[in-house]
């Protein structure tokens, strides 16, 4: 069983931390600044190898959506805001996404042009009749 980092001396501790670190195809090193210095960057280095943990419950991203991401694609694929908040809350069950979260997103597409705002849409009619109006 190997020895815990706390009693460790710091030729222990560098002759450890270059054990593993040649194992795994890194650089050693020569020596630490203290020995929490040296324990601390063990730990680091044996965290930076282990594999990431998959994460297998009801907050797990998609490929490479998130929630708000999520959101904005169905605001742009047309969606009112209360069927974009049912969609989102649908596929990211965890998420804590308002109603004032989606109005957020939809201000945001909307500024940056991406989306077109529901204020200034108006009906055409009323140009088109005065404009007939004159004429005569």
């Amino acid at each position: 069983m190997p020895k815990d980092l706390k009693d460790m001396s710091m030729e222990e501790l560098i002759a450890h931390y270059n054990e593993i670190a040649e194992a795994n195809g890194k650089e050693g090193t020569k020596g630490f600044t203290s020995l929490d210095k040296g324990r601390k960057a063990v730990v680091k280095l044996e965290r930076s190898l282990q594999p990431a943990k998959a994460n297998t419950g009801a907050t797990v991203r998609g490929p490479n959506t998130g929630v708000g991401a999520f959101a904005k694609e169905r605001l742009l694929d047309g969606m009112s805001n209360k069927d974009a908040l049912a969609a989102t809350l649908a596929a990211h069950p965890a998420a804590k996404t308002t109603l004032a979260c989606i109005a957020y997103y939809r201000t945001k597409l909307t500024a940056a042009g991406k989306l077109a705002s529901s204020r200034t849409a108006k009906p055409a009619e009323a140009p088109a009749e005065e404009e007939a109006g004159q004429g005569n």
